[in-house]
């Protein structure tokens, strides 16, 4: 599987940004773009990389930050005794620290007693690790990741077996052999995380981002960072999406199930056969949208017939591209609906025919990172979109001509199915992901499989996609299909989405429509953190970029040992932007 994409680090100042550690001379370095340097772009987190092969780190350095992340492996080699004690001391005084390097052997004794960690023999000895496994959700690192779970790696990578010691030092996580993955402590006035696995872990070849971990990895920097502490994260927004591919849903006794989903705070984006919908499922639609409960979008042109490739018979011409997109858009004017901006296209299949008229029904998005032209069944090219080179999880403008914005969440199982051909090219060799998470949460679930629908997985499903999602600071939700949906009475919906709702109740989650998801993530991709400072009981905030729809910084404060989220609005800018609010 290829690697993340190269991402540069791009520098935020300011005393309330975190100063992360590497050492450009040594070869871990290389692992850097793909292990951190993406992550905290994608978290939207002020950092600045400090260079150790440009010069050595004065407790100014330390000192002057939110938080110390020490972000390469083995960078122990390159922090002397006495930079590991200016580290220490600034942790003392209430610098955060987070330390990814697990290898304690080329720590001081004084580093490692500060953390709690103690060698379970005579020294710190390399072990290997191929599971990580949650402890305990208590911690506020911990408490959106479901107690007990657990994490199977793709393939096993160096820990550092060790015993915690003392009070003060919790265990998040646990290896499989027993011994702690993740601790958490406190140090005088300032707290501290330390890592027990290699930051290979952040590989897609090992592990990777967006598979389940992630939200130790940025909780823990929040959870350690000096307050109050700023972040351009995405909101946990959540959205669910629906395909008709069969023509299943023409009147109003169709769309029923949009009822209880609106009656349980949700706005579906709703994907039409075109020919299907009668006269009286315009009229239903219409309502739905005039009230804001539902977006739709066109998907096929009827039953089976794709609307944005071709039929049995091959590609459409660009005539018959003209006059498909002519009809969609006047079916969508007579109804008074003005059509989702989201490209859904039936088994992700675009002609490049169709992209010069994707304008005239607004078209600006894509659900998927399937490139036109592109047939399921064909050769992909994995383009390796940002932030992580994941073809699960993206957010990144798509290569060519008409350059369309992937807002895409799917399970990493989907990824799973794919086999790769060449280092960029491969062919997917299963329909829907294998095991338990079908990308279509509602698959195989239903009572055409199974004789009875299975209510319970139907919300297991549904809540492992949105607590995938939104832990790892995309966006979470499901999607599902006509021919699944028709399978659930509305009794049935609703008690999915209760059962849904109580797996989901310990998680902070803005149910929103895809639309505006779609539009939040263009504009945060395309702005920076630039400098964040903390100025007595004022703190200034600067971006930089171009954001068309407002934004949110996520700005954390410390609460009873935890943390608390509070927004803050900015307004779409072009250039730059300065915010300065009272904490």
């Amino acid at each position: 599987m290829p690697n993340a994409p190269v991402k540069r680090p791009r520098r935020s100042t300011g005393n309330a940004a975190v100063v992360l550690l590497g050492d450009s001379r040594m070869m871990e370095f290389t692992q850097m773009p793909e292990t951190m340097f993406a992550a905290l772009g994608h978290f939207g987190m002020p950092y600045r990389l400090f260079d150790l092969a440009r010069r050595r780190p004065t407790s100014r350095d330390l000192a002057g930050a939110a938080a110390i992340i020490i972000g390469q492996e083995n960078l122990g080699l390159s922090i002397d005794a006495a930079e590991q004690g200016l580290i220490l001391s600034a942790v003392k005084d209430g610098t955060g620290l987070v330390n990814f390097d697990c290898n304690l052997a080329n720590y001081d004794d004084a580093f490692t007693d500060a953390l709690g960690l103690a060698a379970p023999g005579k020294r710190f000895e390399i072990d290997g690790v191929s599971a990580i496994g949650i402890t305990g959700n208590e911690h506020t690192i911990a408490n959106q990741q479901e107690n007990t779970a657990h994490h199977r790696l793709h393939v096993p990578l160096a820990g550092v077996p060790t015993r915690a010691k003392g009070t003060e030092t919790t265990v998040l996580a646990e290896c499989e052999s027993g011994a702690p993955a993740v601790i958490a402590t406190t140090i005088g006035r300032g707290r501290a995380v330390q890592w027990l696995v290699s930051p290979r872990l952040w590989t897609l070849r090992h592990f990777g981002h967006a598979h389940g971990l992630d939200d130790l990895f940025w909780r823990g920097i929040v959870w350690t960072a000096r307050k109050p502490f700023a972040m351009l994260a995405m909101p946990p927004f959540v959205r669910l999406r629906f395909d008709d591919c069969n023509g299943l849903w023409r009147g109003p006794e169709d769309l029923a199930f949009i009822d209880v989903l609106n009656r349980h705070g949700h706005t579906p984006n709703i994907c039409l056969c075109m020919k299907a919908v009668t006269g009286d499922g315009w009229g239903a639609m219409k309502r739905l949208y005039d009230e804001g409960r539902a977006e739709f979008a066109p998907h096929i042109w009827k039953g089976g017939v794709s609307l944005f490739y071709g039929d049995e018979d091959g590609e459409y011409s660009t005539e018959t591209f003209r006059e498909l997109i002519s009809e969609t858009k006047t079916l969508f004017a007579e109804a008074g609906i003005t059509p989702s901006k989201i490209l859904s296209d039936h088994n992700h299949e675009c002609s490049s025919r169709v992209l010069p008229f994707l304008a005239e029904l607004g078209i600006e998005y894509k659900m998927n990172i399937m490139l036109p032209g592109e047939t399921r069944d064909s050769v992909h090219i994995d383009w390796r979109p940002l932030p992580y080179g994941s073809m699960s999880y993206a957010f990144d403008t798509m290569p060519g001509p008409y350059p369309l914005f992937a807002v895409f969440n799917h399970h990493p199982h989907f990824g799973y199915s794919h086999s790769y051909i060449a280092r960029n090219r491969f062919v997917s060799n299963r329909d829907g992901g294998p095991g338990p998470y079908k990308w279509d949460f509602l698959n195989g679930l239903t009572k055409s499989t199974l004789g009875a629908n299975d209510l319970n997985a139907m919300a297991r499903r549904m809540a492992d996609h949105t607590r995938l999602g939104v832990n790892s600071l995309f966006f979470g939700g499901s999607i599902s299909h006509s021919h699944f949906t028709t399978a659930l009475t509305p009794g049935e919906w609703d008690e999915v989405l209760v059962r849904y709702e109580a797996l989901t109740n310990d998680m902070e989650t803005i149910n929103a429509g895809y639309d505006h998801i779609a539009a939040y993530a263009r504009s945060r991709f395309h702005t920076h953190l630039d400098a964040s400072t903390r100025r007595g009981n004022d703190m200034a905030i600067k971006l930089a970029g171009e954001a068309r729809v407002p934004l949110e910084l996520s700005v954390y404060h410390d609460r009873d040992n935890g943390i608390e989220r509070q927004f803050k609005a900015v307004k779409p800018f072009s250039g730059r932007s300065e915010t300065l609010f009272t904490v």
